[in-house]
């Protein structure tokens, strides 16, 4: 199973109560809110696989298993196809 880890060069960081994304090699500047900034500390923390994440977003937000799957794969898709992340 693939593992998910920060691309080289992307910097996050916390700003009084948000959270963002800087990536050099685009110019771009991306907002989290609350939930992505944690799926981001997650993949910063373990490189993780999908379950691993989706674990624990399901456990820390209490939500329903579809639901944690959803909203981590929609996530995750994002940030790879933004070359934010990669999976290893």
């Amino acid at each position: 199973m693939k593992k998910f880890e920060i691309s080289d060069s992307i910097i996050h960081e916390n700003i009084e109560e948000d959270s963002v994304i800087v990536a050099p090699h685009r110019a771009t500047i991306s907002a989290l809110n609350e939930t992505g900034n944690r799926i981001f500390e997650i993949i910063a923390e373990d490189k993780p696989v999908f379950t691993q994440i989706v674990d624990k977003i399901q456990n820390e937000y209490e939500v329903s298993r579809e639901a944690a799957e959803a909203d981590v794969r929609f996530f995750l898709d994002k940030l790879l196809e933004n070359g934010l992340i990669r999976e290893v």
